[in-house]
């Protein structure tokens, strides 16, 4: 696996998102911040509060469609 990204999984793992009380705030901020970095456009939607959402599309050379959820 890639050394990068297993820095970034083991990053992630330490933000505190546990449920309750469910405030996944600071694991949307690490994402933004990531993508931004590697120049990916986002979007972040807050239907509750403290409950972000973070949307992202990674253009492919690869022709199947993928959709990927956490």
């Amino acid at each position: 696996m890639n050394k990068e990204l297993v820095k970034l999984l083991q990053s992630l793992i330490r933000i505190s998102s546990e449920n309750p009380p469910g405030d996944e705030t600071k694991i949307v901020l690490f994402m933004k911040n990531y993508l931004k970095s590697i120049n990916v456009k986002y979007k972040i939607y807050e239907f509750k509060k403290n409950r972000p959402n973070l949307v992202c599309i990674i253009k492919s050379e690869n022709s199947k469609k993928r959709l990927l959820l956490t």
